[in-house]
């Protein structure tokens, strides 16, 4: 998991600065959506599917639970629940920020606009952060390197996705899916697969 002359704790302050270096620098980037909170999502497909995924996580919060049946219409939410992408890691977490931080505020709608508008961008910087620093971490034992990179994956190469959260979502998942992927091949025996 780590560099031989890392622990613990150095690797997750590590993956936090980065973190917090990206978010930085996209904020300087674009001011309206994560600084100044004036663009929240546009009105399209891939900003609003996991705007409404949040707040429907946020709705089964005040609910008292995750809600799976609709008692009125007699449906299941399961169906929607897996179309729709609700339970995202960003989702999850943009909403477990949520949950703690909105006592903070003045009204719940103010809290969710505020925590939706920086809350999920960084979540998809973070999950994109931890993936990349693993997979780099196998290929480069340069630090100074593995840093440069990791803003560089979140910066530059994502600057569109921030547009698009569905992309922006799906896309933070793709260097941690290549990390195990490539565990996966590394230790597979078709031998111990098949029986």
């Amino acid at each position: 998991f780590l560099h031989p002359h890392q622990n613990g704790l150095t690797a997750i302050a590590f993956i936090l600065i980065s973190t917090l270096s990206s978010l930085i620098i996209m904020g300087l980037v674009f001011p309206d959506l994560l600084i100044h909170l004036k663009m929240v999502f546009v009105h399209q497909h891939d900003t609003e599917i996991p705007y409404e995924g949040v707040f429907a996580l946020v709705s089964h919060y005040y609910q008292g639970g995750i809600q799976l049946w609709n008692r009125f219409d007699q449906s299941s939410y399961g169906f929607f629940h897996i179309t729709a992408g609700l339970y995202t890691l960003a989702n999850l977490m943009t909403t477990i920020a949520y949950i703690f931080i909105s006592p903070f505020f003045d009204s719940p709608s103010q809290a969710f606009q505020s925590i939706h508008s920086v809350g999920f961008h960084a979540a998809a910087i973070f999950i994109r952060t931890v993936g990349g620093y693993l997979l780099l971490r196998r290929l480069c034992a340069n630090p100074l390197i593995i840093f440069i990179s990791l803003i560089y994956l979140n910066t530059l190469l994502s600057s569109e996705h921030y547009l698009g959260y569905v992309v922006n979502s799906y896309y933070s998942m793709l260097p941690l899916l290549v990390y195990f992927i490539l565990r996966f091949f590394e230790s597979f025996r078709l031998k111990e697969f098949l029986g």
